[in-house]
């Protein structure tokens, strides 16, 4: 009785903590250089930020090779000469909406948003201006702030640096809806109705025993390994988090 009242309690909180989670459906992060000599725009449409409504938490990871740049030369440059993409992937922010917003009402609030802000494997604490827009079952945010080049120490080869600004200014455009978490495989389910809500499998194997058939379905994108008895009903999962 106790397990099944802590199981009870423990589904219950995991559908009121992905109740709270909104995920970006659509996003455009750019940035825009500009200098005497040339103007330098690059858009990524590939992030998908994440909001906490009950904390106010904020997380953006942004893939360095997503911004994609008017000719690929300036892609070829940004990624090998300046960001490094390779050995740095990722710019990662994390941070908290410092003002208290209704996600319960349709309206806007000019909100700041404190954290850490680390690009080229430089962390830095930033503090950015944004607008939080609440409509419907729907979550857009928005911000413009610039990058100081030097702080991240990102260095601009001698050739180039009359045609790269010291300060990029950086847009972000969101739109984000609640987060629903996937299906998962239960204990007691047949092959089918796994299959179903799940997906096919990268790799199935069988095997004979005294008893019968046993199958594994392995799902590596998931990291999840799902076991059937000779019944043909789950009785052992690895993963599936």
């Amino acid at each position: 009785m106790k397990k099944i009242f802590l199981i009870i309690i423990g589904t219950s909180l995991s559908s009121i903590l992905f109740s709270q989670i909104y995920l970006a459906k659509s996003s455009e992060i750019s940035f825009y250089s500009h200098s005497a000599i040339l103007d330098i725009l690059a858009v990524n449409k590939a992030a998908k930020p994440m909001l906490n409504t009950a904390t106010g938490d904020v997380q953006i990871k942004i893939a360095m090779t997503a911004f994609q740049f008017e000719k690929p030369l300036m892609q070829e440059h940004f990624n090998e000469n300046y960001v490094e993409s390779e050995k740095f992937p990722n710019a990662i922010y994390k941070g908290k909406i410092n003002e208290k917003v209704d996600f319960t009402k349709d309206g806007e609030t000019k909100v700041t948003v404190t954290g850490k802000f680390t690009i080229h494997g430089v962390e830095k604490e930033r503090t950015i201006d944004g607008l939080v827009s609440v409509k419907g079952s729907e979550i857009t945010i928005s911000s413009k702030f610039n990058i100081h080049v030097a702080d991240y120490n990102i260095k601009v080869p001698s050739l180039y640096v009359t045609e790269i600004a010291e300060d990029v200014e950086v847009k972000l455009n969101a739109t984000l809806e609640k987060y629903i978490a996937p299906p998962k495989a239960k204990i007691g389910m047949t092959k089918a109705e796994v299959i179903k809500i799940m997906g096919e499998p990268e790799k199935i194997s069988e095997t004979e025993t005294k008893q019968g058939k046993t199958e594994m379905l392995f799902y590596d994108k998931m990291k999840t390994t799902i076991n059937f008895d000779v019944d043909g009903k789950v009785n052992y999962i690895n993963g599936n988090k």
